[in-house]
């Protein structure tokens, strides 16, 4: 008998199950005698993230599933979503409720949440996550490569793009695990980070504003997304070309790209667009035109005056060096005190416990990790263990202790 799950997920069988549900909530059906074959896989934590894609990848033969999907289990992902869960924009003059930003870690997640709330429920959800404020998967890949400045990636398209951002989460060693990778690069990926990437949507939201308001008179229309991806990406490196770095964190400040940065846009887009649609000689396809390097280095290369001061959307390059040094220490605090709330979870459900008493009779642990498990077993010896490598320590010890065989059932 199932006595619980933890992180269900159905791989093949969404629109079996949303009809089961339709029938009995919307149809009123009685679904006694009601029976459906199907497969059950238990997936180890740690095996999570390389089975888990796998999986779905070839029990999906009959419909086209997307790179990004793949990706969706990814600790970097997981990151981004409790994030938006918490972080509240800043308050704006005139405006009592803060909202958020919801990051869709899998596609249709903000749909599915409002989908069975009432009116009522779905207004105060919209006022807490405007729609505006939707912020996906492969949103974030094309802002963040926007920001790196490879528009020529972004304009690989939504999927090409995602696949190689998510090689940047991935171990280039044999020797490093992807868990060991993460564990790694994950401090650079917190609240700041995520400041940062709804900073830079907000700009790319202006440029496209910019574009569409351009219709009649320079935009000529077509390779919108091109257009914006490569003026947006030509804004910064103009900027750091110039020694500073696009202040990101007052544009989240004041939740808008502003008008000085507006003005730029509009400065650049035109001179952007006419390098993109000008091919060199025997490139004839646009489109496969902005997917090259070269493409992007001519248009890095363009020398387009200032008419106004840098200083205005820019912080030195030294305060943002600084900025980035602040948001990785804090992200450190943040991992510490994650790990200390998975660790205390472990200690409460008895995890500890048991592998204490699977230890004695197995002879797995040496007597100092005996001892530190057996600390870790109750709430008040838990809290003493208060050195990072010790908590450090106690992972490794999960890990191995389950590549050995150990398992526990949670009470």
């Amino acid at each position: 008998m199932i006595t619980g799950l933890t992180d269900l997920q159905i791989v093949n069988g969404g629109q079996t199950t949303a009809s089961i549900l339709s029938a009995r909530k919307k149809d009123r059906l009685s679904l006694k005698g009601v029976s459906i074959q199907m497969k059950l896989t238990r997936v180890l934590p740690e095996q999570a993230q390389g089975l888990i894609p796998r999986i779905a990848e070839f029990a999906n033969t009959q419909n086209k599933v997307a790179a990004a999907d793949f990706f969706a289990n990814h600790p970097f992902h997981r990151r981004m979503e409790e994030i938006s869960r918490r972080l509240l924009t800043p308050a704006k003059a005139g405006q009592r409720i803060q909202s958020k930003w919801f990051y869709e870690r899998s596609r249709g997640q903000y749909q599915n949440e409002r989908l069975y709330l009432s009116r009522s429920e779905q207004t105060a959800f919209e006022s807490e996550y405007p729609p505006s404020q939707l912020l996906g998967k492969t949103d974030l890949a094309k802002y963040a490569h926007t920001w790196d400045e490879k528009p020529h990636w972004v304009s690989l398209g939504a999927q090409k793009n995602f696949t190689r951002f998510a090689g940047r989460f991935s171990s280039r060693s044999a020797e490093v695990t992807e868990a060991e990778h993460w564990e790694k690069i994950s401090p650079e990926f917190g609240d700041g980070y995520f400041r940062t990437m709804v900073a830079v949507a907000l700009v790319w939201k202006k440029m496209e504003e910019i574009v569409d308001a351009g219709r009649g008179s320079w935009y000529e229309g077509g390779y919108r997304a091109n257009i914006v991806t490569y003026t947006v990406a030509k804004l910064f490196h103009d900027v750091r070309k110039a020694g500073g770095e696009i202040d990101l964190e007052r544009i989240w400040t004041r939740h808008e790209a502003g008008a000085e940065i507006a003005s730029r846009l509009e400065q650049l887009a035109p001179s952007v667009q006419a390098s993109i649609l000008l091919p060199p000689p025997g490139v004839r396809n646009v489109g496969e035109w902005s997917k090259k390097d070269e493409c992007w280095k001519s248009i890095a290369a363009l020398h387009l005056p200032w008419d106004g001061s840098v200083r205005s959307i820019a912080v030195s390059k030294s305060r943002f060096a600084e900025k980035k040094t602040e948001d990785r220490k804090q992200g450190q605090v943040d991992d510490s005190i994650n790990l200390q709330r998975q660790l205390l979870d472990l200690t409460m459900s008895g995890y500890w416990t048991a592998l204490h008493a699977w230890s004695r009779t197995t002879s797995h642990l040496a007597p100092p990790d005996m001892a530190l498990v057996l600390r870790a077993s109750t709430p008040q010896g838990f809290i003493k263990i208060t050195q990072p490598k010790d908590q450090k320590k106690l992972a490794l010890l999960k890990k191995t202790a389950e590549d050995e065989g150990f398992r526990h059932l949670a009470r």
